[in-house]
């Protein structure tokens, strides 16, 4: 396998067992990009790829008992004492419109970051959801942290980053949602990102995923995305220490608590996911956004909460 770096481009890709059927899409959607100056970083994740299996030139490290995190953290690191210019992140188990790459380095010409538009297939790659992100209305630019705070579209399927502008980015052991803890930094910092909606990432989401996109929710996702929202904000007020955005995150947090607190009621759960899948369509905005607290519901909702929930 080749070591050496050969452009200014690296794509960062991860296999590990559970994604074996779905490499060959993969790794056709990488070969087959209409632009072709990158090089290729796959990390195996205890899965023991045949390197012959590769393509050409790919470069293959190969590591064991590793969290998700230390992984991307690898990889983010290889990019930055490799000089790179452009990283792109893809998962093994996605595959990508052939224009993918070259309209995020194209952006990057421009931007800091970039995210392309994402549809939905399934697990035989049949089309579920088409442009998810423009159906949620991103922004075209995204440089506030506002624009994230409560959601999150930017991730690690549909962007990229230049790697000059990711500096000494920390990543805290017990954050979850490393995408969204990764931009979020970057837009602390001032960083401006661009939507790019002519590529797309063929994002594979089965069934029983437990949080998905535009998946309905039930009792077991809602505590997932507390958790992380809990764990999100927490770290976040760590790094900014004061001021008006740490003021803001901090009541954010606080919201977050409270409706904690009333979702440990199983009737009051059961009412309150009821609310959410019915209003489902308006309510999704990208990850995490399906959480909401009292304050984050708009007129309409509010009054059928009022009526369904009793405050």
């Amino acid at each position: 396998m080749n070591n050496k770096k050969k452009s200014e481009n690296l794509v960062l890709g991860v296999v590990y067992a559970s994604n074996e059927p779905f490499f060959k899409n993969y790794f056709d959607s990488i070969t087959g990009q209409d632009y072709k100056d990158f090089d290729l970083l796959i990390i195996d994740d205890d899965y023991g790829i045949d390197d012959r299996s590769l393509p050409p030139g790919t470069i293959c490290k190969k590591v064991s008992c590793m969290t998700p995190l230390q992984i991307r953290l690898m990889g983010i690191d290889y990019a930055r004492e490799n000089d790179y210019r452009n990283l792109i992140f893809t998962d093994s188990d996605d595959y990508f419109s052939s224009n993918r790459l070259e309209a995020t380095v194209g952006a990057l010409e421009n931007f800091d970051f970039v995210y392309n538009d994402i549809s939905i297939v399934d697990i035989a790659g049949n089309t579920l959801k088409e442009r998810m992100l423009q159906k949620i209305n991103v922004p075209a630019e995204t440089s506030s942290l506002d624009s994230i705070l409560d959601r999150n579209y930017i991730g690690l399927s549909n962007s990229g980053v230049r790697v000059a502008k990711i500096g000494d980015l920390k990543i805290p052991e017990g954050i979850i949602a490393v995408d969204w803890w990764i931009y979020s930094n970057l837009l602390i910092k001032n960083l401006e990102g661009k939507f790019v909606s002519e590529a797309v990432t063929f994002y594979r989401q089965g069934e029983n995923n437990l949080v998905g996109m535009g998946n309905k929710t039930n009792a077991e996702s809602i505590k997932k995305i507390l958790n992380v929202k809990k764990i999100h904000y927490f770290e976040l007020l760590k790094v900014l220490k004061s001021g008006e955005l740490y003021d803001k995150i901090k009541i954010k947090l606080d919201e977050i608590n409270g409706i904690g607190e009333k979702l440990n009621d199983s009737i009051f759960m059961n009412k309150y996911i009821n609310v959410i899948n019915n209003y489902h369509d308006n309510i999704y905005r990208g990850w995490w956004s399906e959480l909401l607290t009292f304050s984050e519901w708009d007129m309409n909702i509010a009054i059928l909460c009022k009526f369904l929930l009793g405050y």
